[in-house]
């Protein structure tokens, strides 16, 4: 609430020494002198709501930087244009700082209008009986500022007058809303996914646009639900609906944007944030099965995954599960065999493993040494050693043909004929035979 908090008259002797400079008998040191039909107030501003008032010392006299008090003469429209401090219709003096105290205007602090009336260009100033209102503007807050009024709401009116030198304690709260409490707690951590998300003001605030909030979690994007915010009885706690946070946890954060709360006085926020972890009803665990179509099953053999054609996996667990994951592809061997889990409660990324082929050998004896065995195209298998035993490896479920070779021989069997190995096979043996060649030559007789 913007309050005027006491009016007084000045002592008759300061009262005389003001009226010396404006008759110009006395000229003050480092002092704006009065214009001769010019009126002056004095006046302070001490505290605003309890907070001290915004001021720059380094830019006592910039309003960007310091808190400046408007005046206003509302009987009549001065022309203020050119004159410092000054904007439209409003004239005004920076707050300092003097002997420790929070003031306004200069030394003697007083409010002067060096201004004509435009119907009257001859008569500079207020006149006497004009009603004068006050504002109190924060640095960067648009002109004129706060008005100041009684507690009611009314406006604060002083009346000009010839020698009415009045020192005024203006306060008025110029300090922005601001979130005094939110729920869930900023850095707060296992929060449900349906926990409401409440911003409690430290006053009574208005929202001047029910789009103000925000709410993204890091995995889930725009979490804020249809339906704006929404403002309590008590004017001061607001309700942000959300759709529900994600089952594996995420961080969450809540921001409101600039100027969109405003409290009784017009008094515009700041961008406020805060962030909170949700609660991880779920795991991941994900990594490389080392080959496509890999099936990851737990320990009462429950299918879990299967492997991508990268070779990727990935399924969910509940917060805290324990068990057993088993790769299994026909033909294949992993290393490791099998990964244990104990209560897990975090992510478990990188679980890879190593897919290995199998292999089978095939191996017996041709009789001779130097008998080739070859495949259906004609390329080599292995060939017979001195004892005419041989050996060839080959993958999984290999089908194929084994044909024994040697220049003057003929095998039994000529051939062996294999379809999806899946085992080793032993003694598969040949036996040879020579190849005997006879030559006919043809008998001649003679009478």
């Amino acid at each position: 609430m913007v309050k005027f908090t006491r009016t007084r008259t000045i002592k008759t002797l300061a009262l005389a020494l003001i009226l010396m400079i404006i008759a110009g008998i006395l000229a003050p040191q480092a002092a704006l002198a009065f214009p001769q039909n010019g009126h002056g107030f004095y006046g302070s501003v001490t505290t605003l709501e309890g907070s001290p008032v915004p001021y720059d010392p380094a830019n006592p006299e910039d309003p960007a930087h310091t808190t400046m008090v408007y005046a206003k003469d509302v009987t009549r429209v001065l022309n203020f244009d050119g004159e410092p401090f000054s904007s439209g219709q409003y004239f005004g003096r920076p707050v300092t700082l003097v002997a420790g105290d929070t003031v306004y205007g200069y030394t003697p602090q007083a409010f002067i209008f060096p201004a004509y009336d435009p119907q009257d260009t001859t008569v500079q100033g207020a006149r006497p009986g004009d009603q004068i209102e006050f504002y109190i503007c924060a640095p960067g807050m648009d002109l004129p500022g706060v008005l100041v009024t009684d507690e009611l709401g009314a406006p604060i009116r002083q009346t000009f007058a010839i020698g009415g030198l009045t020192e005024l304690d203006l306060s008025a709260d110029i300090i922005a809303p601001a979130p005094e409490a939110v729920s869930p707690e900023d850095g707060a951590v296992d929060v449900l996914k349906d926990a409401p998300v409440t911003v409690l003001f430290n006053e009574d605030v208005s929202l001047e646009d029910a789009t103000a909030f925000t709410i993204s979690g890091s995995r889930s994007g725009d979490l804020l639900a249809d339906g704006d915010a929404t403002l309590g009885d008590d004017n001061r706690t607001v309700t942000l609906p959300h759709l529900p946070f994600s089952d594996y946890g995420e961080t969450i954060t809540v921001t409101l944007a600039l100027g969109l709360v405003s409290d009784g006085v017009g008094n515009l926020n700041e961008v406020y944030s805060w962030s909170f972890e949700t609660y991880p009803y779920f795991f991941t665990i994900s990594g490389n099965a080392g080959v496509a179509g890999v099936e990851l099953r737990d320990g009462d053999g429950v299918l879990l995954a299967t492997a991508d054609d990268n070779g990727d996996y990935s399924f969910p667990v509940e917060n805290g599960w324990s068990g057993t994951v088993t790769p299994e592809l026909e033909g294949y061997l992993f290393d490791p065999a099998f990964r244990e889990y104990t209560n897990v409660t975090a992510d478990q990324p990188d679980q890879d493993y190593e897919a290995t082929l199998m292999t089978f050998t095939i191996s017996g004896n041709a009789e001779m040494e130097g008998v080739e065995l070859k495949d259906g195209d004609g390329d080599l298998l292995a060939t017979a050693d001195a004892a005419g035993d041989y050996s060839f490896t080959v993958d999984y479920g290999w089908s194929g043909t084994v044909t024994p070779v040697l220049e003057g021989y003929m095998f039994d069997p000529a051939f062996i004929e294999y379809e999806n190995v899946d085992h080793d096979f032993v003694d598969q043996d040949y036996t040879a035979t020579k190849v005997l060649f006879y030559i006919y030559l043809p008998l001649v007789i003679n009478d």
